[in-house]
């Protein structure tokens, strides 16, 4: 069988993220939401934003829409993630 060979999507994710008490005082299940929505992000166009249709995010999540704005509302109370038009991963762009 031969192998994938479309370029990998890399997206930088710090180390230091095990010593961030926003990231590490988060229930795990949390964290790993988070991680998906950086995924996405990485996934988006541009680069580093998510989807515009909440439909869309919850799809990609596998959640409800409902869950999905639970969760986005969450991670920007956390300063975790910023909406400007956009939902845009906290300093994503630095």
């Amino acid at each position: 069988m031969g192998r994938d060979r479309r370029p990998v999507k890399w997206f930088r994710f710090y180390s230091e993220v095990l010593e961030d008490p926003k990231v590490q005082r988060m229930p795990p299940s949390l964290r790993w939401q988070w991680v998906e929505v950086l995924c996405l992000a990485n996934r988006g166009s541009p680069r580093g934003r998510l989807p515009m249709e909440l439909a869309d995010i919850a799809y990609s999540l596998r959640l409800s829409q409902a869950k999905t704005t639970a969760l986005l509302t969450d991670l920007q109370a956390r300063g975790l993630l910023e909406f400007d038009d956009r939902w845009v991963p906290h300093n994503w762009d630095v």
